[in-house]
């Protein structure tokens, strides 16, 4: 899309749902999944681009607003990771660390960022955690 249409976008998102702004995200992904179909062939219609464009930007790129970004917590995640693999197989842990992240922190995050953001650091080699340098440095300091 280019950035009319994404302006066109949020005016259109905002006529069909009618409430304010800061409620548009709840609104929307509240309704049958029906009714949000008939609402993408809608505005795609209007702004002129493809229905399945129309949902893959909202699902993908206008919906994260409303949500944390991942990588601002990526060495709670790291942590979280690191102790689930060595317990659970990868996509276990994955799926384990997002439900350890919605305890502690509710629906702050976007689902999919989250979890892409989880799998790419499952991907990653393991680095030293704050909480594993503190252990290790007070495991010196007991020793000596």
């Amino acid at each position: 899309m280019n950035a009319q249409q994404k302006e066109q976008f949020l005016s259109e998102i905002r006529q069909v749902v009618n409430v304010p702004d800061h409620q548009l995200l709840s609104a929307l992904t509240n309704l049958p999944n029906d009714e949000r179909y008939g609402i993408w062939t809608q505005i795609s219609r209007r702004i002129g681009v493809s229905q399945r464009m129309t949902a893959d930007y909202f699902h993908n790129t206008w919906s994260k607003q409303f949500f944390k970004r991942p990588h601002q917590y990526k060495n709670e995640i790291r942590e979280l990771l690191q102790e689930a693999l060595h317990q659970e197989g990868t996509t276990t842990a994955v799926e384990s660390v997002m439900g350890c992240m919605a305890q502690r922190h509710g629906n702050a995050f976007h689902k999919q960022e989250l979890r892409t953001y989880i799998k790419r650091q499952a991907g990653k080699r393991p680095e030293f955690t704050g909480l594993q340098i503190e252990g290790l440095l007070l495991a010196l300091a007991n020793a000596y």
